[in-house]
Formats: structure tokens, sequence, C-alpha cells
């Protein structure tokens, strides 16, 4: 995955900075976070990774972070695993 052609969501930085949707989209209304860029669908919005690392590069790199971890698969221990 790119992640500089990555579209990100205000939920994408709530994840990142374990706090609320609503809170980050307050902190857009406040000025806090730049105004969104790109509109997803009519509910849907959010800014392109050039416009947020404009804006704040640290906060990109820890949301950039965040996504790609996303992406990697999970270990998971099953029962059978446990037993050998």
């Amino acid at each position: 995955m790119d992640i500089k052609t990555v579209i990100i969501k205000p939920q994408d930085i709530a994840g990142t900075l374990r706090r609320n949707i609503y809170t980050v989209q307050s902190w857009v209304r406040r000025g806090k976070l730049p105004p969104f860029d790109i509109e997803i669908s009519s509910r849907v919005r959010g800014w392109n990774y050039s416009t947020l690392n404009a804006f704040d590069p640290t906060l990109t790199n820890l949301v950039a972070s965040y996504l790609l971890n996303l992406q990697e698969p999970c270990l998971l221990y099953t029962s059978d695993a446990a037993d050998e």
C-alpha cells in the first residue's frame, strides 16, 4: 500500500489518537485540523495525505503507522496450537 495515495478519514485520526470521531470533527470546526479537502460520499469526508502532511507531519506519520499496522495480519492462537 502506497501511503501517499491514501485518503485519511477522521476515524483514522480518531483511532490513532484514541479519541472519539466527534472530537476529531470538532477539531476541524475549531481550526485545530485543516478543513476537509475530499468528499468520499455525502456523509464521509477526509484529507489527502499531502494536505495533512503539510499541516502536521508528525500527526501524518502517526496515522500512516496506524494504518500500516491495520494491514498486518494478526497472530491468532487456537486451541490446537496450545495443545502442541
